[in-house]
């Protein structure tokens, strides 16, 4: 029983943060430490990866200060997740999600 309620907690702490960064990104961004150190579940670390790339490309594109703190977030929790992965494959394909975002930046 206390397994599931720790499951149902990491849910509910989920969805509030992501609330919580919808409505003011820059303000509640202090949050993104808090909710990867508490998240012990395989599948919300991996929501929390896509939430954190919607970040990425939907507000923060446009603010390099952001785009490096999302970047070392998502690097952390991939390692996390896969302790075996190459991370200088993740820095490669990160550079080309970053250029997307310079594009994005000259189209606004």
């Amino acid at each position: 029983m206390a397994r599931i309620s720790g499951s149902i907690i990491q849910y509910k702490i989920f969805i509030l943060y992501s609330l919580l960064l919808d409505i003011d990104f820059k303000r509640y961004k202090k949050y993104i430490d808090e909710l990867i150190g508490l998240t012990k579940m395989g599948v919300i670390k991996s929501s929390i990866v896509v939430k954190l790339f919607y970040l990425l490309l939907f507000k923060a594109y446009d603010n390099d200060d952001l785009i490096s703190f999302l970047k070392e977030r998502i690097r952390r929790l991939n390692k996390e997740m896969n302790p075996e992965a190459n991370m200088k494959d993740f820095d490669k394909k990160f550079e080309q999600t970053k250029k997307l975002l310079l594009l994005k930046r000259k189209d606004k």
